[in-house]
């Protein structure tokens, strides 16, 4: 079984810090209310936008409260942020979306650490 490519993890923190980053830029574009190619597109790409998170969180911290704790915090604040941004909502949907990624990306980081 092949595992996760080793990162340093003051690398790991700054890769976290960018992406964050990122995250918060894509979340301050307004929204263009076009239209879905399926329903619940939009919290597949929710779940798509947190599980790297995820990942570079779990590389870059070594206590799982704190991930969560970042993780977590980090995604009520996005759709906090998103709610002041016109043509964007903030839902407990989306919120609950970003939490599946960042879940999804433990298992992923724990099943292939042990690996």
């Amino acid at each position: 079984m092949r595992t996760l490519p080793s990162l340093h993890r003051g690398a790991a923190r700054l890769a976290t810090l960018l992406y964050m980053a990122w995250l918060v830029w894509l979340s301050s574009r307004p929204g263009t209310g076009g239209t879905l190619p399926f329903p619940g597109a939009d919290k597949l790409v929710h779940v798509l936008l947190y599980f790297p998170l995820g990942l570079l969180l779990h590389r870059g911290l070594s206590s799982p409260v704190l991930v969560w704790a970042i993780g977590v915090l980090f995604a009520i604040s996005d759709e906090w942020h998103q709610s002041f941004v016109p043509g964007r909502t903030a839902s407990i949907a989306d919120g609950v979306a970003d939490v599946c990624g960042l879940l999804l990306a433990g298992w992923v980081f724990h099943r292939f650490k042990q690996a």
